[in-house]
C-alpha cells in the first residue's frame, strides 16, 4: 500500500502592481500551497480564491483538503 503525505501552507502574497476589477482593488492575495507526495511522485498545486469574486474562501478550501 502506498502512503500519501499532504503538506499545506497558508501564504499571503503582495500583488504588484495592484489589480482591479469592477468589484474592487487587490493589493494582496491569500492562498494555500499544496504538495501531495508518495514514495515516487510529487504533485504541487494551489488554492487562491479571488477577493470579492470567488464563491469559496480560504477556510472552505482548507477544509476540503482533508484526506479520507
Amino acid at each position: 500500500m502506498t502512503s500519501l503525505r499532504l503538506l499545506i501552507q497558508r501564504v499571503e502574497r503582495s500583488v504588484d502592481p495592484p489589480q482591479q476589477s469592477a468589484r474592487g482593488r487587490w493589493t494582496r492575495r491569500l492562498g494555500l500551497e499544496l504538495a501531495l507526495r508518495d514514495c515516487e511522485t510529487r504533485g504541487l498545486g494551489e488554492a487562491a480564491p479571488l477577493p470579492d469574486y470567488s464563491s469559496d474562501t480560504i477556510d472552505e478550501d482548507r477544509k476540503s483538503t482533508r484526506l479520507n
